[in-house]
């Protein structure tokens, strides 16, 4: 049997989610970019069906790497099936690689979805500024999903 596609992966994904059934799905959500000499930033959380969580972040002021964290943990059955649910539902407002065309120095966010195994990876401009002037907005329910996932993650490094 061949390998599913992104666009099949996202669907089994939503089918699943809908159905409540979360096992053998993972979530990561990535947010990195900015301006080099500025501040560079790399912030991360992973999500298991099972409620598993791990986050790590970078943030490039801190000298000597200073800045890294990682913490690990988990979320309630409730929480983890709300984060699915709207990532599921929201999931048109992000685009594959071959739709990305950011400018350079973008901060940019991506949300991996594996089901069973397979993946499917697609992009946002995680910066509302950014994302007005390059044209490329979010519908609210998008950003309040990816939102919610990047402060899951903010939450986890204690920030």
């Amino acid at each position: 049997m061949a390998e599913p596609t992104e666009e099949e992966t996202v669907r089994r994904f939503r089918e699943r989610v809908s159905r409540g059934e979360t096992d053998g799905i993972e979530i990561e959500h990535r947010v990195s970019g900015g301006t080099p000499g500025e501040r560079r930033t790399s912030e991360e959380v992973t999500l298991t069906g099972t409620g598993s969580a791990r986050a790590r972040g970078e943030d490039s002021r801190e000298p000597g790497g200073a800045g890294a964290r990682d913490s690990a943990g988990s979320l309630e059955d409730a929480e983890t099936r709300e984060l699915f649910r709207r990532l599921g539902a929201s999931t048109e407002g992000l685009v594959p690689r071959s739709e990305t065309g950011f400018t350079p120095d973008s901060l940019v966010g991506s949300v991996t979805i594996r089901v069973d195994g397979h993946r499917a990876t697609l992009f946002y401009l995680a910066d509302p500024e950014q994302r007005e002037t390059q044209g490329r907005p979010l519908p609210p329910e998008t950003a309040e999903a990816v939102g919610a996932f990047a402060r899951l993650a903010r939450r986890m490094l204690n920030e």
